[in-house]
């Protein structure tokens, strides 16, 4: 995700709808004919990834302007590198994507068939400085959003494409993309004399940043349906990594989506087939090697503590499932209110993020995740133009405690601690009224665990155990301690943990139909709800600010026959919808209320609520005329209009 300024662009990212039309042909590639060495690739071996035959989990960070070539100046990237290397940051992920005119300086194509030399040039001297400081890279050959072209720009340069879903089925927009991957693949650095498909400061190759075929993808009453999107998605990424593994197989392959999932038993739009992703099936794809998923709260509507679980669920559909490493390719909580320079005066949501990033790394820590990648750490004088620049001064110890646990798992960099018994970096628990499921941070030097649970001790071999038969409500103390391969035991990380208590309820099961008032709560898919304003239609969900909020489990889902439980969630507090006003809008002309409440849903005027109306709400709620409007477009009922509206409008239609 490219956040150029975000209070234009960069929080429409759920609604954004591309078309065009224009021109160009295509070329197809051939493999490569020389063997890089072999030790200095991060290499894959089933769900791990090895550096010289060795494991080694990577601490990463986004950052998209060093490779602009106006920002992405030699002395700025060299000092952000350095940086980076003072922090142990393993893994830079950034765009070799840019096409059409851009914001700031030369793009990569600012024409179909064309590469700009300077942009190149400016790619090239980026994978030069972080060879030289230890770096690898993984580089976006494509943009699903239009910051910088994306996939609206192929559209529009190719006769006879029209619409998003035409760049993954389209051959002549296919044959444009292979065109830009095998002349950036095939390229000599200008710097280094050597081949991009043969350099080991680059770890691997993203076929495009958050590749979605959403429901209106063909365009308005074309949805060809969730199984046929998801259809397209899949054949395209394979088609893509089979031709990016002709040309170059000495670099991993990932797919760079969100990590959505397409399922059934879940309640919740990330689960729905809505962005035509399905985390499982679109990783399954023969040539894919490492397993993408992100990870936005506010954006994505999804409580903040509910990310844990989703960090849990994605590792063990990669490791367990498709025995696939997974990277955290996106995550963040932005902040808002920064005034002055950074650091002296931060904003206290400051400390509020940092507290989900403990959160987030520690269960990110404790069931391995193969890399980590923050949107994005900056250098101290970049300007926190989108609420989500993270600075070293602000969250350092964030950063250095998760950077000092990559190290320890990680011999394949030979850092310091990665050869030592040392006490495993993370625990984490998760319980249900009779049993505790533990996670914990892989020690490269144990030859086996010494786990404590209450007063059973067993050995394990793996880094989790289950145990069952417990008592409900009761506290138990629990160790773990690597052992040596000499039967020595390191130090043991200990906690204690609570088992669920009785979550039998006295609420009725939530129907269609039925009458609930504010403070009212219901039963649906195993989950206890509060309603927060009278409703006898909304189906209970995790949407904030909608007609219910989450209240606890009461049973615990099940993800490929293994239980995970679902953090605490805060109840979101009491919403009610604002008064009607016997106004109209002076914004858009023609907008109707069709309901009489109020609230003109009916942006366009043509007497429909759809996704038309959805789309010019996105594209305009920070302008003036939709601001000075507010009580008209208030649809999530909080007094402001932002991105919580075009939600709640979505919801509607």
């Amino acid at each position: 995700m490219v956040h150029r300024d975000r209070t234009y662009e960069g929080t429409r990212r759920q609604f954004l709808k591309t078309v065009g039309v224009g021109a160009a042909a295509g070329l197809i590639g051939t493999a490569s004919s020389a063997s890089a060495a072999e030790g200095s690739f991060v290499r894959r071996d089933g769900a791990d990834l090895l550096v010289d035959g060795s494991e080694v989990s990577l601490h990463g960070a986004n950052n998209f302007w060093i490779t602009d070539s106006f920002r992405g100046t030699p002395d700025r990237v060299d000092s952000l590198f350095a940086m980076f290397e003072e922090m142990n940051i393993d893994m830079v992920r950034t765009f070799a994507a840019c096409e059409g005119g851009a914001e700031d300086g030369a793009c990569y194509i600012p024409e179909p068939y064309t590469h700009d030399p300077a942009a190149l040039e400016m790619l090239d001297y980026v994978i030069d400085s972080a060879k030289r400081h230890g770096i690898r890279l993984n580089l976006v050959l494509a943009d699903n959003w239009d910051h910088n072209g994306g996939i609206a720009q192929y559209v529009d340069w190719v006769d006879g494409a029209e619409v998003h879903g035409d760049f993954f089925d389209n051959e002549d927009v296919k044959d444009l993309y292979k065109w830009h991957v095998e002349d950036l693949l095939t390229r000599t650095n200008s710097v280094t004399g050597v081949e991009y498909r043969e350099e080991p400061a680059i770890m691997s190759w993203e076929l495009c940043n958050e590749p979605r075929i959403e429901g209106d993808a063909f365009g308005e009453g074309n949805d060809p349906g969730g199984e046929q999107r998801a259809q397209i998605l899949e054949d395209w990424l394979g088609e893509m990594a089979a031709f990016v593994k002709e040309l170059d197989p000495n670099h991993l392959v990932s797919s760079g989506t969100e990590g959505f999932y397409t399922r059934e038993d879940r309640t919740g739009w990330y689960y729905s087939d809505w962005t035509g992703q399905d985390f499982e099936r679109h990783h399954a794809v023969d040539g894919i090697d490492l397993a993408s998923f992100h990870m936005y709260p506010y954006h994505w509507n999804i409580p903040k503590d509910y990310c844990s679980t989703w960090i849990r669920e994605h590792v063990h559909t990669a490791h367990e499932v498709l025995d696939k490493p997974v990277y955290m390719g996106e995550f963040n909580v932005n902040v808002s209110g920064r005034s002055g320079a950074q650091c002296d005066s931060p904003p206290a949501q400051v400390d509020e993020r940092n507290d989900y990033l403990d959160e987030w790394y520690r269960v990110a820590d404790a069931y391995d995740v193969d890399a980590a990648t923050i949107w994005q750490i900056v250098v101290p004088d970049m300007h926190d133009h989108d609420g989500f620049q993270v600075y070293r001064c602000e969250s350092g110890d964030q950063l250095g405690a998760y950077a000092d646990a990559t190290d320890r798992k990680s011999p394949g960099f030979g850092r310091s601690g990665a050869d030592t018994l040392h006490a495993p970096t993370a625990l984490d628990a998760v319980t249900t009224g009779d049993s505790i499921d533990l996670h914990w941070s892989t020690v490269p030097a144990a030859s086996e665990y010494r786990v404590t649970i209450g007063a059973e001790t067993t050995a394990v071999d793996d880094p989790s155990v289950e145990r069952g038969g417990l008592q409900g409500g009761s506290e138990y103390d629990v160790s773990v301690a690597p052992v040596g391969s000499d039967g020595t035991a390191g130090d043991a990380i200990t906690a204690t943990v609570r088992t669920e208590g009785p979550r039998t309820v006295d609420a009725p099961a939530w129907e269609y139909g039925t009458a609930f008032e504010g403070g009212d709560r219901a039963t649906h898919d195993g989950i206890l709800w509060e309603a927060n304003w009278y409703t006898d239609d909304a189906t209970p969900r995790f949407e904030n600010g909608y007609a219910w909020s989450m209240v606890r489990e009461l049973t615990v889902p099940q993800v490929s026959s293994r239980p995970w439980s679902v953090d605490p969630v805060p109840t979101t507090p009491e919403t009610t919808t604002p008064e009607p006003t016997p106004d109209s809008p002076t914004w858009p002309a023609g907008a109707t209320d069709p309901d009489g409440d109020g609230l003109y849903e009916d942006l366009s005027g043509d007497g429909t609520v759809n996704f038309p109306d959805v789309n010019r709400l996105f594209q305009n709620t920070d302008a003036s005329d939709a601001q000075e409007n507010v009580e008209f477009y208030d649809f999530a009922g909080d007094g402001t209009l932002d991105m919580q509206d075009v939600l709640a409008l979505f919801e509607m239609v």
